[in-house]
């Protein structure tokens, strides 16, 4: 599971890590909610997404094998988890559904992230082909100019802005 080269370098490698911090911490507070437990605060998701976005950056560098993507979000789970209960102790939920629904998120993370990775970088080259097919069609050609001698007397060199292919007149 490579990502492209064109993922791993520049503000491609920020954007897909932003974009794995947001996914993954957002399924692990839907995760947690749905096992009956409470979302932490703005401030906490806001930290704990910077944290896996900088992790996932990291990683971005290298080859993402099904391990290190499943460590990394279970961890990110974990992160959830422990400042969900630190922040709303007394909200509970069922221990073994909170590790069952967070161990779902982790899994389905491994199998959606490098697929949506290549629904991405189609998308971003159709865009791309059409924009330089738009380009392409809004150039104008280029015309070339040819110094042509005449006989008259008040110009000794007139410039002409011919279209490629055509001859000057004849009567020059």
């Amino acid at each position: 599971m490579s990502a492209d080269r064109r993922l791993t370098s520049g503000h491609a490698r920020t954007v897909r890590a932003a974009f794995v911090g947001a996914l993954t911490t957002g399924l692990g507070v839907g995760a947690h909610e749905a096992a009956g437990g409470a979302a932490p605060s703005l401030g906490a998701l806001g930290a704990i997404t910077v944290g896996v976005g900088a992790l996932a950056w990291m990683l971005s560098g290298q080859r993402w094998t099904p391990r290190t993507l499943l460590a990394a979000f279970l961890l990110t789970q974990g992160a959830v988890h422990g400042v969900s209960m630190a922040q709303h102790p007394a909200v509970g939920g069922d221990g073994t559904l909170m590790l069952l629904t967070h161990g779902l998120a982790a899994a389905l993370l491994v199998a959606v992230v490098p697929r949506a990775e290549r629904v991405l970088l189609s998308i971003l080259d159709h865009l791309a082909l059409r924009a330089l097919r738009i380009l392409r069609v809004h150039t104008p050609a280029p015309r070339t100019v040819l110094l042509v001698s005449t006989t008259s007397s008040l110009h000794a060199v007139a410039r002409l802005a011919l279209p490629p292919g055509r001859a000057p007149p004849a009567s020059v």
